[in-house]
Parts: structure tokens; sequence; C-alpha cells
């Protein structure tokens, strides 16, 4: 929906809408519904914005993925599953990144002096 909201087609059914509107309904015709259909209008240029910066976004991780040597190439395709699946995906490398990284080891003694240690 996200998507076919985005093309310059969507543009088209404001002013249908509008013109069955003021057809079958004309004397709810006033102020407000042209501000009903300026809102409309600007939702649809706000999507169409944020879906081109996803695209744009998109292509470019595609592309250093292609470039790096060890990445996977099915994470490529990701942005065509549903989004349960992503999400599922995601989980699941968050869970290997964390089993790969080690835990910090909160008791390490820290490269920092105390102000006592400096002053002396």
């Amino acid at each position: 929906m996200g998507q076919w909201m985005a093309h310059p087609g969507a543009f088209l059914i404001i002013p249908i809408y509008g013109a069955l509107w003021y057809a079958l309904d004309k004397e709810s015709w006033n102020w407000h519904s042209l501000a009903v259909l300026a809102t409309w209008f600007m939702t649809l240029i706000l999507q169409r914005s944020g879906y081109r910066d996803t695209v744009a976004l998109h292509a470019k991780l595609d592309e250093l993925l292609r470039v790096q040597g060890q990445a996977r190439n099915e994470l490529m395709s990701i942005d065509e599953e549903d989004l349960e699946e992503v999400e599922k995906r995601r989980d699941k490398e968050r869970a290997a990144a964390k089993a790969q990284r080690p835990a910090p080891d909160l008791f390490a003694p820290t490269s920092q002096q105390s102000p006592s240690q400096r002053s002396a």
C-alpha cells in the first residue's frame, strides 16, 4: 500500500475524489472540504518523500553489501519480505552478534586515574 501511495498516479485520486464530492454532495462542499483535500495531498507528498528516502537508503546499502566481500547476499533482498519476517531476521542477527561479542568485564581496571591518584 505504501509503495502504491508513493506512486505519482496516486495524486490523481485527489481531484477525482474532489470532483465526485462536489457532484454528489454540493451542500457539504465548503472550505472544510478543500482543507481535507489539501491535507490528503500533503499526506501523499510526505509519503512519497519518505518512500523515496527509504528506497535510496536501500540502494546504498545494497551497493555496500555487494562490494563487501564478507557480506551475505541473502540480506540484499530482505526489503522484499513482510515486516514480521524482517523483524524475525533482525532478532536472529542481533542474537548472533551478541553471541559473538564477548561480555564486558565490569571489574577490569580502567585506564582512567582517580582524582586522588592525579594529585600524588
